[in-house]
């Protein structure tokens, strides 16, 4: 497996970024790292265009980071664990909505039940990002959902894809607002336990545990709706 990496961020943050490439040893490659974007609402457009150029041939998964992150020691050795033990899935690295009462089995998996997703930071298959952008064209741009996460966490339900995500968490948001438009109002992860707890963690576990419901936000924002009740 191989991971490709993007920063998506602005340039007012470039402390944040300058601190996330040095946490990941990667400040010698800023340039091919770090995308910078212009202010805009549909950030949508800037998630794929960092798919896009991470689509290689050889990246088996890409990372598509925000650009106000704290991240956890080991953070990219642990990125290729949880691929190679799940490389089907889906990341969703911060979701602020799980708990710690989630974790029911010793294990730092956890399947998001709902596929709720969050923007900060996701990992996608390549495998599935040709599909996924083909959907997103035909039921989001054209029903007004403009949101990364809203829409990858759609995909992943109505394409039955897994959504997983850790307890503890590998990545935790640090920023007051969002790095591309400012919506997620300090939006932080209580499962975040400190940038060492997760190398303590067994990643080869087998087990999984499953979160309550967390869903997409598709029928907030969508012009036409689904009749999905459990949102």
């Amino acid at each position: 497996m191989k991971l490709g990496i993007k920063i998506s961020g602005m340039q007012e943050r470039n402390f944040f970024i300058i601190q996330m490439l040095k946490s990941m040893n990667l400040i010698d490659k800023r340039e091919s790292v770090v995308q910078y974007n212009g202010v805009t609402k549909v950030t949508l457009d800037n998630f794929f265009r960092a798919c896009d150029s991470l689509n290689d041939g050889e990246n088996t998964h890409v990372l598509i980071m925000q650009d106000d992150l704290e991240l956890c020691d080991g953070f990219l050795e642990i990125c290729s664990k949880i691929i190679e033990k799940y490389p089907s899935a889906i990341w969703t690295l911060f979701n602020s909505r799980i708990k710690d009462s989630d974790k029911k089995n010793d294990t730092p998996y956890i399947k998001i039940v709902g596929c709720g997703c969050y923007g900060q930071a996701i990992i996608i298959p390549v495998s599935i990002l040709e599909d996924m952008k083909k959907w997103c064209r035909e039921n989001c741009y054209t029903n007004g959902v403009i949101w990364e996460d809203v829409a990858v966490g759609e995909y992943a339900k109505r394409k039955d894809v897994d959504v997983m995500s850790t307890i503890p968490s590998l990545v935790q948001h640090i920023g007051a607002r969002s790095s591309l438009v400012g919506h997620n109002f300090g939006m932080v992860s209580s499962v975040w336990k400190g940038r060492q707890k997760p190398l303590s963690e067994n990643w080869d576990s087998d087990l999984v545990n499953k979160s309550k419901y967390i869903g997409t936000s598709y029928n907030t924002y969508a012009k036409e709706k689904t009749c999905d009740k459990s949102e």
